[in-house]
């Protein structure tokens, strides 16, 4: 009978390695990963510091930690490692993609552009970066530029169902609500369980007054949790509708 394949990446292995090397930098970072995994997150931030004090210049530890500050909604904090990762290595694009994100969610909305296209500079298929970007320029009003960039996402990787979404958001803000309508459906189709293309899809009916598709697109999204698709059903039950 053959051996079972050794899983190398155990946490007992990663234990072993830091006890065998304990002035190992790499070891503690690989250490941080596991604890990572098993969503110990204070756990991994003492193994990444652990690693930048053994050595300061290991910019991987740096930027693993800000992903942890990041978990635990301290964006700044994770700013602050992703700076020191990108110091010690300019070209460090997994660093510049998670500090735009971090950006994002600061509303850092010219900053996390700013990021965004160093990454598509280094990597032009990086959906992450070409997502956020078009959604940052559809929230700065640039409706017609934030489609392309989602557009482009998708072509890379058709089944990434939040630019979908996306992008159904910002051809409904545009007046293209058969557009919208038929990303809503996309991202439902890969996605069942998405209660906000069902909450917009939803939306985009009711502009559309396709009043009864709307009415089943908001209970759906009811169902799935969205309490604001829960109000508009509630609405909506009041009144008697048209026959389509």
């Amino acid at each position: 009978m053959k051996n079972k394949k050794k899983y190398v990446n155990s946490p007992e292995d990663i234990n072993r390695e830091v006890i065998l090397n304990p002035n190992s930098a790499k070891a503690y970072n690989s250490s941080g990963l596991v604890k990572s995994n098993l969503n110990d997150h204070t756990g991994a931030i003492e193994d990444y510091t652990r690693a930048i004090e053994i050595d300061p210049e290991y910019s991987p530890a740096y930027h693993n930690r800000g992903r942890e500050k990041a978990h635990l909604r301290d964006n700044k904090g994770a700013i602050e490692d992703y700076n020191k990762a990108i110091e010690i290595d300019s070209n460090y694009v997994n660093a510049y993609s998670s500090r735009c994100i971090a950006k994002y969610k600061l509303q850092d909305n010219i900053g996390a552009i700013e990021d965004a296209n160093i990454v598509i500079e280094i990597e032009p298929e990086n959906i992450q970066a070409l997502a956020v970007r078009g959604i940052i320029k559809g929230m700065l009003g640039d409706l017609n530029e934030g489609i392309p960039d989602l557009t482009r996402a998708i072509e890379i990787n058709p089944k990434f169902v939040t630019a979908y979404n996306k992008r159904g958001n910002l051809k409904r803000d545009i007046g293209d609500l058969k557009g919208a309508i038929e990303d809503y459906t996309k991202a439902i189709e890969l996605d069942p369980g998405n209660s906000s293309a069902y909450y917009h899809k939803g939306v985009a009916n009711l502009d559309l007054n396709n009043l009864n598709e709307a009415e089943l697109d908001f209970i759906k999204a009811s169902e799935l949790g969205d309490k604001n698709a829960s109000e508009l059903v509630e609405i909506m039950m009041k009144y008697p509708k048209k026959t389509e």
